[in-house]
């Protein structure tokens, strides 16, 4: 699909060609805006104040001139570069190649040339041009996404020796959340990803994303403990960490979460002290769970209450309430 209103600038040093041109797209008026100049100089001067689509260097222009106004289009920047289409009376494949190095998207003959052949050729640039400048913009999207997410995100591509067996992985993208985790910046993404973390091999992360390339089957752990002392530092850090196949290589997810960690673990110490200090004292306990309705007993609790041990585990807290005398039950209610 070619959208209408396609700008197409045609260089041409003769009169003849500028005619013979314009009817090869006279059945396509209504999709192209046809622009005719006579020289280099003029087309260079169009491409710079103007938004064109398409240029087509006329087999009038000669191919040293053709090969100028490529070299000079690259250097002068500004407006978004136009495709160009060379067409040459005589095929010369070391112009063809310099040519196509310089910029041309097309190379084609005089001798060869229909209105069909040249149409197809602007409409298939026009449309490669917009589909590499919609990836382009996808692309952009993407960063902008990734770069804003607080979670740590990495893309790497497997490195493989002459064998086949991957010897390492290359970062083809973390986002800032990802360089920060990790103490590196952008100029450190050219170093693979084992001379960054050595210690990957011994902690068995590289073997898990070479498992994860290798059959396709994903990653997902909670709680992973990363423990080394061949960093600068000894670490030891725990996060939640997802890893799936992409290409080649693969995406991984992870968010650390060793505060969060030493905070449960210091929650759940200072639990069991509390509990070994009750049964040194002797202190009966009664847990509620106000949404469930289960009510837990120590073994003192169950002793002082005439029950067996483990005859109250059933109890709710309807059972518990029964059991109180009425005229304390307002009273405790209001207590809990």
């Amino acid at each position: 699909m070619v959208f209408p209103n396609c700008r197409l600038l045609i260089i041409s040093s003769s009169i003849k060609n500028s005619l013979k041109y314009q009817n090869y797209f006279r059945s396509a008026s209504s999709i192209y805006t046809l622009l005719i100049v006579t020289s280099i100089a003029e087309g260079l001067d169009f491409c710079h104040t103007s938004t064109i689509d398409t240029v087509i260097l006329t087999s009038s222009i000669s191919d040293t001139d053709g090969l100028n106004f490529l070299e000079s289009l690259a250097a002068q920047g500004g407006n978004p570069r136009p495709t160009v289409i060379m067409v040459a009376i005589e095929g010369d494949p070391r112009i063809a190649v310099r040519a196509m190095k310089l910029g041309a998207q097309d190379y084609l003959l005089e001798q060869d040339l229909t209105p069909e052949l040249l149409q197809s050729a602007v409409v298939g640039e026009i449309e490669k041009e917009r589909l590499q400048m919609e990836l382009s913009e996808a692309n952009d999207r993407f960063r902008v996404a990734m770069d804003n997410i607080l979670d740590s995100i990495g893309i790497y591509s497997a490195i493989r020796d002459e064998t086949g067996q991957i010897i390492d992985f290359c970062f083809d993208y973390l986002n800032p959340s990802a360089l920060a985790d990790n103490q590196m910046t952008a100029a450190d993404t050219h170093r693979s990803f084992c001379e960054i973390f050595p210690s990957v091999r011994e902690t068995g992360l590289f073997a898990k994303y070479c498992h994860v390339v290798e059959t396709g089957e994903p990653f997902i752990q909670d709680n992973w403990v990363y423990s080394s002392t061949l960093e600068p530092e000894s670490v030891t850090k725990v996060y939640d960490l997802r890893v799936v196949k992409l290409d080649d290589g693969v995406v991984t997810t992870w968010r650390e979460i060793t505060d969060r960690k030493q905070i449960e673990l210091a929650f759940q110490e200072s639990e069991e002290r509390l509990r070994l200090t009750i049964e040194a004292a002797e202190l009966g306990t009664i847990d509620f769970n106000l949404l469930t309705g289960q009510v837990l007993w120590n073994a003192t609790a169950e002793s002082f209450m005439g029950y067996e041990p483990g005859a109250a585990e059933t109890y709710t807290y309807a059972d518990f309430d029964a059991r109180i005398h009425p005229d304390d039950r307002a009273r405790v209610n209001a207590d809990l």
